[in-house]
């Protein structure tokens, strides 16, 4: 005959697995980089390679060399001469349109 366990067994099991799952999504959460730490991170001479390995596909890419990321409330701005970068630059996104 097996023993079985208690039901209390069960429902601190429960308990801890929930905890674990909730603090794995937390920090997670916490630790993953924003598009600004990511935007820190790139330099002039990159190249454009490189910028997309760590910002991911630009949201806007022109073909006199610019691509453009945002992340709601940012805009964050790449120039490319040659494919390397030459100026970076990050500010408030500009709301379009007229305000009456």
């Amino acid at each position: 005959m097996m023993p079985t366990l208690p039901p209390r067994f069960w429902g601190w099991s429960l308990i801890v697995v929930l905890t674990l799952v909730v603090g794995a999504a937390v920090l997670t959460y916490l630790t993953a980089n924003s598009p600004a730490a990511r935007f820190e991170q790139i330099a002039e001479g990159m190249t454009s390679s490189e910028v997309y390995a760590i910002m991911g596909p630009a949201w806007e890419f022109a073909e006199n060399g610019y691509a453009v990321w945002w992340d709601g409330k940012h805009q964050y701005v790449v120039w490319f001469e040659d494919d390397f970068v030459v100026e970076k630059k990050s500010g408030p996104v500009r709301e379009t349109g007229s305000k009456r």
